[in-house]
C-alpha cells in the first residue's frame, strides 16, 4: 500500500460520520406567520376576506360584508400570502 493510499484512507475514515455521535441536524424552518393584508381562506378553500389585525390577544381579524369577524391565530396556517383557518364559514359567522 502506498503512502498516497494510506492517507487517503485515513482522511476518508477521519471525515466520516461517526455512529453515536449526535449530529448537528439543520434548524426546523419557522412557521410563516399570517400578516396585515393576507387574503384569509376558510378550511374548504373558500376566500373569507383580507386580514385586517392580528391582535395581541391572539386573535386574527377580517372585513366582509363591512362586518368585523374573529378568527383564533391557533387555527390559522400560512402558505405563502394566503392564510387559511381550520374553521368554516358556518363556524365562524355564529
Amino acid at each position: 500500500m502506498s503512502l498516497r493510499t494510506l492517507m487517503l484512507f485515513t482522511a476518508s475514515f477521519a471525515l466520516a460520520p461517526t455512529a453515536g455521535i449526535a449530529q448537528d441536524s439543520p434548524a426546523a424552518a419557522p412557521m410563516a406567520a399570517p400578516k396585515k393584508g393576507f387574503t384569509l381562506k376558510d378550511r374548504d378553500g373558500k376566500k373569507l376576506g383580507t386580514i385586517d389585525l392580528i391582535r395581541a390577544d391572539g386573535i386574527v381579524t377580517f372585513i366582509r360584508d363591512m362586518r368585523l369577524y374573529r378568527v383564533p391565530l391557533s387555527t390559522v396556517t400560512t402558505n405563502g400570502r394566503t392564510s387559511t383557518t381550520s374553521m368554516s364559514w358556518d363556524e365562524i359567522r355564529k
